[in-house]
């Protein structure tokens, strides 16, 4: 089970409800061995582990994020990510992957009418199976049918908690809407970077 030193676990490629899909919250975290290493955001990979000072080298990057976890989490190697994955994710920040949701590009025309409608109602509507597109606080935000709430883009993450994530929220349902799409494609697109790598390293998807 990975988790992040800075907030909370997060999938590196699918939606998560800050752990891993399937995973437990470990109410005994203190008796597991967590090591330190990091994730590239842009392959979904666990790396390491490392010692503190590699990864607070590593951290100029924005798509690497400091984690911690059991050594069976880890994806590979420092030397084994050395390339060309650290060159792929230094190259993704530095042209500004991902980049804004275009709604125009994004929403299908069933799904701009949709938020059109949305937005002259002020009524919540479906955006895809299982997630919808809804008010709080007078602006939009994404929720899933569990009532958990889009947090964050880049890494396709949910929350439950209010109180310590507060959700992506939009002016208008067209730009909430245009959030969820463009998190999942980001997920997919990282999802087949992640089994790539892993093919290339010889090793089974983490699950």
């Amino acid at each position: 089970m990975a988790k992040r030193n800075d907030k909370a676990p997060k999938s590196p490629h699918s939606a998560s409800l800050i752990v891993r899909p399937g995973e437990p919250v470990l109410e005994d975290q203190d008796e597991i061995q967590l090591l330190d290493g990091w994730l590239d955001v842009y392959h979904g990979l666990n790396v390491g582990p490392c010692d503190r000072r590699t990864i607070q080298k590593e951290q100029d990057c924005r798509l690497i994020e400091a984690i911690s976890c059991s050594p069976d989490q880890f994806d590979c190697s420092y030397e084994e990510w050395l390339f060309p994955y650290r060159i792929d994710v230094q190259r993704a920040a530095a042209q500004g992957w991902p980049g804004p949701a275009d709604p125009k590009i994004l929403l299908s025309p069933n799904q701009l009418a949709a938020a059109t409608r949305a937005k002259k109602s002020g009524e919540p509507f479906k955006i895809e199976e299982g997630y919808y597109v809804t008010q709080w606080e007078n602006r939009w935000i994404v929720v899933s049918r569990s009532g958990s709430f889009l947090i964050e883009i880049t890494v396709n993450t949910y929350s439950f908690y209010v109180d310590d994530f507060v959700p992506l929220a939009y002016d208008t349902p067209i730009e909430a809407a245009a959030a969820y799409l463009w998190s999942e494609a980001i997920a997919k697109a990282r999802e087949a970077r992640y089994k790539a790598a892993m093919r290339c390293f010889g090793r089974e998807e983490r699950e």
